[in-house]
């Protein structure tokens, strides 16, 4: 690594806690590993979680490096110049799948599927659709969809931002039913809750930990689940399958990757720490709480699943014609 990323790297940084492992474990010097937000967000709380018991396993400090920004494309862009060590890896997000295209001109300074290989899967979190029902009177999706379409004006529908993977569920939904919306964004999840709670916007695309409170409380109703199964939180509302939308997933997840030329033998063995400390009970239970499912995957299968994701997202937001600065 040089001087320049060796400072840019180790700013800020935290150690997760270690113990001894075998020696033929062990990789040669530090790990890094880059977070593209803060403290105490979701991306954050994961990735300690996991670096925590990695530390244990493999019997090396890994540090959790902050580097936040323009939705994560600061980090993402840094981690492109880092050396091709074997040691620095990126905890990566759905928005950075589509960066490329919604910064204009190569803006992001990387582009996903060319400069990042797939490690594992860490978390995903989906969305759930939910309404103030002091606007919108629906019981289910399907009432809404028809309160949508019948609507003299476009609904209102709120997003943590504009470009976020909140936002383009809103595209997606309009694809998939041929309903226009209007795209109402904030700064960040909180805000956008609040927007709903205060009825400035009728409906949203949420993280169900984020909206467990206002549904139990009445003030907002949650129609739909956009995954295959049920969430853990919200167990009493049906997938968007079961309420008669087949198909229509929207996750915030969260993974590790690598750069394109790190070694086979790096790559599986960050992979099957991960998926040890996936499996570990204070990591099932963190992640319970919030919402989020626990992945067991190979590598392979992780890779084919955020092709997938580059794939329908570029498209979604080159549909869009976002462009973000």
């Amino acid at each position: 690594m040089t001087g320049f990323l060796r400072r840019t790297f180790m700013g800020g940084s935290v150690l997760a806690t270690v113990s001894p492992a075998r020696a033929d474990t062990r990789p040669k010097k530090q790990l890094t590993w880059i977070v593209p937000f803060p403290q105490d967000s979701s991306a954050d709380l994961y990735a300690q979680q996991v670096a925590k018991s990695i530390g244990e396993k493999l019997g090396q400090p890994i540090v959790i490096d902050r580097r936040t920004g323009a939705g994560g494309t600061l980090a993402a862009t840094l981690f492109t110049r880092a050396a091709n060590d074997d040691h620095t890896f990126m905890v990566a997000y759905t928005g950075l799948t589509y960066a490329s295209v919604i910064y204009p001109k190569g803006g992001a300074g990387f582009d996903f599927a060319r400069d990042f290989v797939a490690v594992s899967a860490l978390a995903r979190e989906p969305l759930v659709l939910v309404i103030n029902p002091r606007i919108i009177d629906a019981n289910d999706l399907q009432h809404f969809l028809s309160a949508a379409r019948s609507a003299s004006t476009p609904i209102a529908v709120g997003s943590d931002g504009e470009g976020t993977i909140s936002h383009l569920a809103i595209n997606l939904l309009t694809e998939r039913t041929n309903i226009k919306f209007r795209h109402v964004p904030y700064p960040g999840t909180a805000a956008q809750l609040d927007a709903l709670v205060a009825t400035s916007v009728g409906a949203a695309f949420l993280p169900p930990h984020s909206v467990t409170a206002a549904v139990a409380n009445g003030k907002l109703r949650a129609l739909a689940v956009a995954a295959r199964r049920r969430d853990v939180v919200l167990n009493g509302v049906p997938t968007f399958g079961e309420a008669g939308l087949d198909d229509f997933r929207v996750s915030q997840w969260f993974g590790i990757m690598a750069l394109k030329q790190t070694s086979q033998s790096a790559l599986d063995r960050m992979h099957a720490a991960i998926q040890a400390a996936l499996e570990t009970k204070e990591v099932k239970d963190i992640w319970a709480r919030h919402g989020a499912r626990v992945e067991l995957e190979s590598r392979t299968d992780f890779a084919r699943f955020v092709a997938s994701e580059v794939s329908r997202w570029t498209r979604i937001a080159k549909a869009a014609n976002i462009k973000l600065e």
